[in-house]
């Protein structure tokens, strides 16, 4: 699935630091226009992990194998996925 990421630094954090999007929602445009989403990312994701990896992989990195913070599962409350996203998946099985 193609999707927007929008922020960090958005006017209104309250559901996360970053919202998600389908690349073809029209709520996009709101969050550039009202949010402050100035450099939206568009990327293609098979799951949500995809998304917290896409943009902390350089956090993740400075970690050890055994902390928390070297997988994207730790990241993902800081993403508010829109209800566009509904069928964008946590994990991928394999």
């Amino acid at each position: 699935m193609r999707v927007t990421i929008h922020g960090p630094n958005l006017h209104d954090q309250s559901k996360g630091d970053f919202r998600v999007h389908t690349a073809d929602c029209r709520d996009n445009k709101w969050e550039r226009r009202v949010n402050g989403s100035y450099d939206p990312l568009t990327i293609d994701a098979t799951s949500r992990l995809d998304v917290a990896e896409f943009m902390y992989s350089d956090h993740m990195a400075e970690h050890t194998d055994d902390s928390p913070w070297a997988k994207p599962e730790s990241y993902l409350p800081e993403f508010h996925f829109a209800p566009c996203c509904d069928d964008l998946p946590t994990a991928v099985l394999d």
